[in-house]
């Protein structure tokens, strides 16, 4: 069974780079969805 992870972000540079690094080693595919950030989340 593949696992498919979704993450909705929105102003998320600070933290975005932390969540993706743990969620790899237990997920098969992370699709980031970045809702217009200011920042540099994309």
């Amino acid at each position: 069974m593949k696992i498919i992870v979704g993450i909705p972000a929105f102003n998320e540079e600070k933290n975005i780079a932390a969540i993706i690094t743990k969620l790899a080693d237990i997920t098969d595919t992370i699709i980031v969805c970045n809702d217009g950030s200011s920042d540099l989340t994309s």
